[in-house]
């Protein structure tokens, strides 16, 4: 059979594409380490890399979240023993003080240690990382413990404003309560929105760096937002630290700010379940019912004047004793019947159930004391910041503060006012409150660690996964550095053989056999 010098042409080409190809593979092989470098290598192993570098991919967000959960986690275990700690030196101070061998000077003045304490311990329970509050639950933005603000019913509570539309101007009435700035921020905004004449939307705020609040217009508000703190009726301006000499204006995109720094005030809660009293002032018994709502001293005091009757009885409020006491000023006897089923005034001001007849000029003292709401409030929420730190593994990266820090404050705030009484009695009730306190503070950080004790069983199974994961994908996609280089090297053997072999061939014509 004739073979064509053609025939023998495209033979060679054939083989030559073919070692090049093999060339410029075990090349790239070479070169990148990679057995596969484009799909079309490999389309199965393709898919397996793929699918490894997913899984590798997620095990590397899996150590990330394992960083950030450990990293609340040990913050969190952190302050919750310095707070035990001061827990610890406080119940200490209880134990030495119950002694009846300290003076009433003594006492005032291991009270001042016991304030540093609790403020101690507030700044812990407020602890953040970079902006964010670790106790505040999904509240992460506000400190989760605040002082407190007293709205009274009908001495702070109403705002004045007009927002231009039909109708105004229009009055508010804010909730009687006692509200964390938070909270009253809250309040405020909802009023607002659900009292103006339009579809306006306001954000009320407080800074707790400047102790301010502030009342900002969206961008998208169609009217001016007047704030008529000049107004008679606007009788929250001076609580909430804006000048009854001035309103203001809040166009949309703009921010009216208080003008002075809020005071804090701690009050006394009336509600359906303590606000009746039954007294007979010689008429027979009579119903007094109070006022609903948030008082502070001062004014529960006036409140309980007022419906008693001014000419009858005069109020007082011990606040080293937390005890009330009630003096008949009416020039005949009194009777406060606290055995009557619907004198529930009495758990407001702590009178056991016996009857008390009180005698003109004569006084009748509360039996159990009565404190007013703790220094700092709880503002925060008990919602879980949980993180996946492993396939199907999530862990709460947070603990409640109002599990942590539950009743302290309330039995700080009780300590210190028997410290300052010479109350024996209570310091040794004090003695109980904060045992309680350490327990919920040392369960909260038994909570912690075993958070941080089940990351770090995660972390090591999420570190064996990858580790294992690597490899498959190893066994996939890389290449065999030494195989390619034996092929690179036969391959271009192979082309000096072709190319000399067919020199010799291909150089013959029809002349070379004429002869």
């Amino acid at each position: 059979m004739i073979i064509s010098n053609k025939t023998l042409y495209d033979r060679f080409l054939l083989d030559l594409r073919g070692n090049l190809s093999a060339i410029q593979t075990a090349q790239e092989q070479v070169a990148s380490g990679k057995r596969i470098n484009r799909p079309s290598d490999d389309p199965t192993g393709t898919y397996q890399s793929m699918d490894y570098s997913v899984r590798i991919g997620r095990m590397d967000q899996y150590r990330r979240n394992s960083t950030a959960a450990r990293t609340l986690l040990s913050h969190t275990d952190t302050t919750l023993q310095s707070a035990s700690n001061a827990i610890t030196r406080a119940y200490e101070l209880a134990v030495q003080y119950a002694s009846g061998t300290y003076t009433s000077t003594d006492r005032a003045n291991g009270a001042k240690e016991l304030v540093e304490i609790r403020e101690s311990v507030a700044g812990l329970a407020n602890t953040r990382i970079g902006d964010r509050y670790i106790f505040g639950g999904w509240k992460t933005a506000a400190p989760p413990y605040a002082k407190t603000i007293v709205i009274e019913p009908g001495v702070n509570d109403s705002i004045v404003f007009d927002d231009g539309t039909a109708g105004g101007p229009f009055t508010v009435t804010l909730d009687s309560a006692i509200y964390t700035p938070g909270q009253l921020a809250d309040e405020i905004k909802s009023k607002l929105e659900a009292a103006n004449g339009s579809a306006d939307v306001y954000d009320v705020s407080f800074s707790y760096d400047t102790n301010k609040f502030s009342v900002a217009g969206d961008a998208d508000n169609a009217n001016t937002l007047d704030l008529l703190w000049t107004d008679a009726g606007s009788t929250a301006a001076a609580t909430l630290g804006f000048d009854t000499g001035a309103d203001d204006s809040v166009a949309a995109g703009s921010t009216a700010e208080a003008d002075s720094a809020v005071g804090f005030t701690q009050g006394f809660t009336v509600t359906s379940s303590n606000k009746t009293f039954r007294a007979d002032f010689g008429a027979g018994l009579q119903t007094v019912t109070l006022t609903e709502g948030a008082y502070t001293e001062a004014s529960l005091i006036t409140e309980i004047q007022t419906r008693l009757g001014p000419a009858n009885v005069t109020v007082d409020y011990d606040s080293s004793t937390a005890r009330f006491s009630l003096t008949n000023i009416s020039g005949a006897p009194i009777t406060f019947a606290w055995s009557d089923p619907l004198a529930t005034a009495r758990n407001l001001l702590g009178f056991d159930s016996a009857d008390d007849t009180v005698a003109s000029s004569a006084s009748t003292t509360a039996d159990d004391a009565v404190y007013i709401s703790e220094t700092y409030m709880f503002q925060g929420d008990t919602g879980s910041i949980n993180i996946s730190v492993g396939d199907g593994a999530v862990i709460a990266s947070n603990v409640a503060g109002s599990d942590a820090f539950s009743e302290i404050f309330a039995s700080m705030d009780k300590f210190i006012t028997a410290m300052n009484a010479n109350d024996i009695d209570g310091i040794n009730v004090a003695i109980g409150s904060l045992q309680t306190d350490q327990n919920s503070l040392r369960d909260t950080e038994a909570t912690a660690g075993a958070r941080l004790n089940r990351l770090d069983i995660e972390s090591e199974r999420n570190e064996d996964e990858q580790l294992s994961v690597q490899q498959a994908l190893s066994g996939v996609e890389d290449a065999d550095i030494i195989e390619a280089a034996m092929v690179l090297a036969r391959r271009q053997a192979a082309i000096d053989t072709l190319r000399s072999a067919n020199i010799k061939t291909l150089s013959q014509s029809l002349f070379d056999f004429l002869q």
